[in-house]
């Protein structure tokens, strides 16, 4: 069985993410079954064109929407037709309703609803425009099988977008390698430590982050924040600079680690006493499942997705409001309850071993054999 998969970024881009993971993770479990998986995405500067990883064929081309949607479907004039077409929505997409022919099989895969993110990373007029083509194109597309990248998703997208709830398929979410034995993790900070790890992005909230951290450490005099991740321009004078003009005080007990390795990432978790996820919305949130590998609960925003990667509160705590006040009650809470802080890592911990890729390879293999959904397009 041939599979066609379109993406705006893939698993060696730079700015790869649990998105890119989730996507490679499933794709490599297929060809082991036997599939002939192609991914086309963009390029990046000194990226090799084409390359084979773990069996699956990557091909990159242009990185304007237009321009990608151009080579895309001039890769698939040439190669196709192919047994299924995925049209991965993160953001951007490739409007594959408007030019595949209407018999080739062909489905979405969406991490998550992009909705009023576009208000937070982009300006007027772009931001209306890009909800409202989100709105129109998901409306156009909702015959379509989907695959969601959690429930929550999936449910936005019966409710929100009129899919149909027998075409709607949550995958299970993994981790890229099983969580350590408990005895080798290194042991916790002595003072309350937190971690953000994720991209310096307004939505993902790291400015939340560090306000929650500042109040917390102004309240306490105690404690340290860490900050994972590939610092950026607009982080530094948009988010970073205008905190410290501030509150200057903070800055010597916040570390911002910049890229580390997944090693170095993980010892930290282990070390924390909670990660901080204050995103305004993810499809499912896979460092909170990582830093639960690593014996640490997360606290996260009352977020589609965060919520059901929590447990809805059974593995972590969830803020009140999306504001870094209510984050930092619940950074306070952790921290003066010792027996809410244990029986949360206890639980956080029992709730990541259940997670593997190899379900959400099950999964797709099932999808993708499934006659039903074949007949949608005949």
């Amino acid at each position: 069985m041939r599979l066609l998969f379109f993406s705006w970024r893939d698993i060696q881009n730079p700015r790869t993410g649990g998105a890119e993971s989730f996507t490679h993770e499933m794709m490599l479990r297929l060809v082991a079954k036997g599939y002939d998986v192609t991914h086309l995405s963009f390029s990046w500067p000194n990226c090799e064109p084409q390359t084979i990883l773990d069996g699956v064929k990557y091909h990159r081309g242009p990185c304007g929407n237009f321009s990608f949607i151009k080579f895309a479907k001039k890769f698939y004039d040439k190669n196709g037709p192919f047994d299924w077409v995925v049209d991965q929505r993160n953001s951007h997409h490739c409007f594959t309703n408007y030019w595949l022919p209407k018999n080739q099989p062909r489905c979405l895969f969406i991490h998550q609803t992009t909705r009023e993110l576009w208000y937070s990373e982009l300006k007027f007029p772009t931001a209306l425009l890009g909800h409202i083509q989100e709105h129109v194109t998901l409306r156009n597309q909702n015959n379509y099988p989907v695959i969601a990248a959690s429930a929550s998703t999936g449910s936005e997208l019966i409710k929100d977008f009129g899919f149909k709830k027998d075409r709607v398929f949550p995958f299970h979410e993994g981790l890229d390698y099983p969580p350590r034995p408990i005895s080798e993790l290194p042991q916790k900070f002595t003072e309350p430590t937190f971690i953000y790890v994720g991209r310096f992005s307004k939505y993902k909230g790291i400015d939340a982050a560090i306000l929650a951290f500042q109040k917390f450490r102004s309240t306490h005099s105690t404690g340290k924040l860490y900050i994972v991740g590939r610092p950026n321009k607009n982080f530094e004078q948009k988010i970073w600079k205008p905190i410290l003009k501030k509150h200057p005080e903070v800055e010597p007990f916040i570390e911002i680690t910049g890229f580390v390795s997944n090693e170095k990432r993980d010892d930290l978790m282990a070390q924390s006493l909670a990660i901080l996820v204050p995103s305004q919305r993810e499809g499912w949130g896979l460092i909170v499942t990582e830093a639960n590998a690593q014996n640490t609960p997360a606290i996260v925003y009352p977020s589609p997705g965060l919520q059901e990667a929590v447990g809805y509160g059974k593995t972590g705590l969830i803020s009140k409001q999306k504001n870094y006040n209510s984050l930092y009650e619940e950074m306070v809470k952790i921290w003066k309850d010792p027996d809410l802080c244990k029986d949360l890592t206890t639980k956080a911990r029992t709730w990541a071993e259940t997670f593997s890729w190899d379900i959400a390879g099950k999964q797709a293999d099932e999808f993708f054999q499934n006659k039903d959904l074949l007949k949608l397009f005949k």
